[in-house]
């Protein structure tokens, strides 16, 4: 049996530079500069809209959070730094290894068909297999699964049946066991999410920033701040 995570991506890993803070002036300088730029991508509201020269800056100030030798767990500020997607999913991890005893086998990003959100995936899944990322956590190899945009009224009628592929995709056997970490992302996509896991058994997973414990729920819609939930419900 396998442990197949789906992770739901939102954009905040373009938020990075209007959230890290810095004394250093000339980084400030910098940060502010990335920020309006970044900014600029998400107004363009035209068809050859492109993310030219941002990836890079971003990946970068990404795989600096995670560089370092202690991450601020507590830090409800600090943390804000990194995207809500890379943040869970670490501590996901960790609990997993250390609560449960369960090692993840695949992450499969679950990345909405627009620019935004694709850069982001870009950035998420590049720092999940970076040896800063790791130094924390036990991520597995990770994969991207593009699903329908909120946008497109018939689109987004499929994301029902897209989700499902993606499990079917994934899923050697049916005694792998499926956990959505369903914390970024359109909320449209969350709910769906949660109605499919009813239905089918899967395991969720919510980390609200604010949150001191994590919320793990089970195929028998049990509610726990333990990772052993999925495993004793």
């Amino acid at each position: 049996m396998r442990n197949l995570l789906f992770v739901t991506v939102g954009t905040s890993a373009l938020d990075a530079p209007r959230r890290i803070r810095s004394s250093d002036l000339s980084r400030k300088g910098e940060l502010e500069d990335l920020a309006r730029k970044v900014k600029g991508f998400r107004d363009d509201k035209g068809p050859d809209k492109t993310a030219d020269g941002l990836l890079s800056p971003l990946l970068e100030l990404h795989r600096g959070f995670w560089a370092r030798t202690e991450i601020p767990w507590e830090d409800k500020e600090q943390i804000r730094e990194t995207s809500a997607e890379l943040l869970t999913t670490a501590v996901l991890l960790r609990n997993l290894a250390h609560d449960a005893e369960l090692v993840v086998h695949k992450i499969i990003l679950l990345v909405p068909d627009n620019p935004e959100a694709k850069l982001a995936g870009e950035i998420v899944k590049a720092v999940m297999e970076s040896r800063e990322y790791r130094a924390h956590c036990q991520a597995p190899p990770v994969v991207t699964r593009t699903l329908p945009d909120i946008d497109e009224k018939e689109a987004m009628q499929a994301l029902p049946s897209a989700l499902l592929s993606a499990v079917s995709e994934n899923r050697d056997a049916e005694t792998d066991r499926i956990i959505f970490n369903a914390t970024a992302g359109y909320g449209a996509m969350l709910i769906l999410i949660g109605m499919l896991a009813l239905r089918y058994g899967f395991r969720v997973y919510y980390q609200h920033e604010k949150m001191k414990s994590p919320m793990f729920i089970s195929q028998n819609i049990h509610i726990g701040w333990d990772a052993r939930t999925w495993i004793l419900s």
